[in-house]
């Protein structure tokens, strides 16, 4: 069995086993998936409402400080909830753009640790959930904007890519930065804004891509 589950800064994957038991449990909850929604091959589709099957909710805080609109380093609080139950997984961040990773805490996982720039697990169970910190180089400045951009969001399991629920939530100084726009740009009904903050969360099934667009607030 092989399976991948792609997400902002990290790739999931489910190392090759013989452990039968957890390839079939894999297998079955991959079919209840198909029953209800076609093979989805990589072209976002955003869904008006939750599958009927529990499915990966991906939840980002992403920290937006002064010193990030130098650095580009901003902070990044990452949970996962519901992921898929296989005997092995590794979460993997890009090596030059992540630093200080860190496991907060972990659920129904039997072993989880930091290595290098991954985070390896085994044994992930049912109604499980990690959450890691860690520092990440997502602002991009050009001109008098700055981007941070996120993804792709994506799980994907052989061919075919399949439902996730992805919320971004983002804080930033309000004295020093103008949210500008959200992208993808169907999905504005979604976000709620606020003083410093904006927030992100749809269903999605194919490669999810999004970005936050800031102008200096004194403009």
């Amino acid at each position: 069995m092989s399976l991948w589950l792609c997400l902002p800064f990290c790739v999931f994957a489910a190392d090759e086993t013989t452990d039968m038991a957890w390839e079939e449990q894999a297998f079955r909850e991959m079919e209840l998936e198909e029953r209800s929604l076609e093979v989805n091959e990589g072209e976002l589709q955003l869904l008006d409402e939750p599958p009927k099957e529990p499915v990966h909710y991906h939840h980002n805080r992403l920290f937006v400080s002064g010193n990030s609109l130098a650095t580009g380093w901003v902070l990044l609080y990452q949970c996962h909830t519901g992921l898929d139950r296989v005997p092995s997984l590794q979460v993997v961040y890009n090596r030059q753009r992540t630093r200080k990773l860190k496991i907060e805490s972990v659920r129904n996982i039997s072993r989880a640790w930091v290595e290098g720039h991954t985070v390896q697990l085994e044994h992930v169970g049912q109604d499980s959930k990690l959450c890691v910190t860690a520092e990440t180089r997502a602002l991009v400045k050009a001109e008098r904007r700055y981007y941070l951009k996120n993804g792709p969001f994506m799980r994907q399991f052989l061919d075919g890519f399949y439902p996730m629920r992805v919320r971004v939530e983002v804080f930033y100084p309000a004295t020093l930065l103008k949210l500008k726009s959200i992208k993808p740009a169907e999905a504005a009904a979604s976000v709620k804004t606020g003083a410093g903050y904006a927030d992100l969360d749809v269903w999605s099934v194919g490669r999810l891509f999004t970005e936050f667009e800031f102008t200096p607030a004194a403009d």
